[in-house]
């Protein structure tokens, strides 16, 4: 086995074991849609699959958005992992309470933007205290489905086409 081969080999090991990274068994895109489950309750989405349906609009529409990946957090907060405390204690210090998405549109003077932060939850899901806190600081707005989310989204470009 050459050099080149054996970097390789190592380094697909290296990005399969990454937090975050999907096993190549498992097909990206859409999930199925719910299912009932036992009488006449339908089981809600589950949060990330709100939040690819809620990316891919923002991304149809040109609405340009930031959010910490998920694949940070579990980076940080897995089990079994070697990030020292400190680090973990560091960055969470910054980012427990963040909003899922903050959509940015240019005001059209040059002068700045406007801002939507968007957390998303599945449908019962509730709000940390550190998500609270920023919620009542910055006005984050709360989605529990694609389409609640979606029809915030809305008004937030009404308003900025005012």
């Amino acid at each position: 086995m050459n050099f080149r081969r054996r970097l390789t080999i190592k380094k697909d090991a290296w990005m399969e074991g990454l937090p975050g990274t999907l096993p190549r068994s498992v097909p990206a895109g859409p999930s199925k849609p719910p299912r009932l489950t036992g009488g006449l309750k339908v089981s809600s989405p589950p949060e990330a699959e709100i939040q690819r349906e809620v990316e891919a609009y923002c991304e149809a529409r040109g609405i340009y958005y930031v959010r910490v990946p998920d694949a940070l957090y579990r980076w940080i907060y897995g089990a079994g992992n070697s990030v020292p405390v400190w680090v973990r204690c560091l960055i969470s210090r910054y980012i427990k309470g963040v909003p899922d998405m903050v959509l940015l549109k240019p005001m059209g003077n040059g002068q700045g933007c406007f801002a939507l932060p968007l957390e998303l939850k599945r449908a019962g899901g509730k709000l940390s205290p550190e998500q609270v806190k920023t919620q009542e600081a910055i006005g984050t707005k709360v989605a529990h489905s694609t389409a609640e989310a979606i029809a915030m989204i809305r008004d937030f470009e009404e308003l900025r086409a005012t």
